[in-house]
């Protein structure tokens, strides 16, 4: 654990609890290695939701689409939202709609454009490490990251495959229940099959 990452914990930085969580990813730290609080818990999914919607943006529905009726169904159309969720959204959603149009016309957010299909279909989840430049190539290539581990994930790759973390707890409790079918690798023999024997098409 690095130095700041201790004294953050310790509160001897002046970061609020959003301020620490974040410095902690930034600091390249699995949650998971930490205790699990309330407020980590209420940051993170901040954060998720805040980039669910970015990636809405753009797509052939989007939701500056919304109008004044009943969207509900348009809104579930972005990656984990939900019917309960959507009706919170949409009676929220007339108050903000200045805000919306005046966002699309100052900020333009890029479509992820798949180059290569090494990893179409792939749902890919990376833990122990951070690497943005990993990550971009494999959704280059057509994968999918996901930030938690689940029953649609197909690929995790971790730091060391030995490690006691929970996402590789999770990773064999379903492979062992016959829920999932999930391939684990360490980054090691990752790099070594895709990328050193297997050039891909872009640039790493």
């Amino acid at each position: 654990m690095s130095h700041s990452v201790m004294l953050a914990e310790q509160g001897e930085l002046n970061f609020s609890t959003a301020q620490r969580v974040r410095h902690l990813k930034a600091e390249e730290q699995d949650f998971e290695w930490y205790p699990s609080s309330e407020h980590i818990i209420d940051v993170v999914r901040r954060d998720l939701v805040e980039s669910k919607f970015l990636e809405s943006y753009n797509r052939e529905s989007s939701l500056l689409d919304i109008g004044a009726g009943d969207d509900r169904d348009l809104i579930v159309t972005v990656e984990g939202f939900k019917d309960k969720t959507a009706f919170k959204i949409m009676a929220g959603m007339a108050s903000h709609a200045e805000l919306f149009e005046k966002i699309s016309t100052i900020i333009k957010f890029q479509q992820k454009v798949a180059v290569g299909k090494r990893f179409a279909g792939q749902k890919v989840v990376i833990t122990g490490f951070r690497d943005g430049a990993l990550e971009k190539m494999i959704e280059a290539e057509g994968g999918e990251m996901q930030t938690s581990v689940s029953a649609k994930t197909t690929l995790v790759i971790a730091a060391s495959i030995s490690g006691s973390s929970g996402k590789l707890k999770k990773v064999h409790d379903l492979n062992n229940s016959g829920k999932a079918s999930i391939k684990l690798m360490d980054l090691a023999t990752f790099r070594k099959e895709y990328i050193e024997q297997q050039p891909l098409g872009v640039e790493f």
